[in-house]
């Protein structure tokens, strides 16, 4: 599935705000991994809604950033 602008812009953020914080998983991952790996659970169930998929990336950011 190719990602729309939203889905995009949203790892982009995702990604950019854990990192700034330098947040980690407990295994040493950035922590961005995991909602990365919601993000596939989902696309893996079927889910293919832009709005869903970039709240997946962003579910995080408002309490840990």
């Amino acid at each position: 599935m190719q990602q729309s602008s939203l889905v995009l812009k949203a790892e982009e953020t995702a990604k950019r705000e854990h990192g700034r914080l330098n947040q980690t998983r407990s295994n040493g991952d950035p922590y961005w991994t995991h909602p990365q790996r919601v993000v596939q659970s989902l696309v893996n169930a079927g889910v293919t809604d832009e709005v869903v998929l970039a709240a997946a990336w962003l579910h995080d950011v408002p309490e840990d950033c």
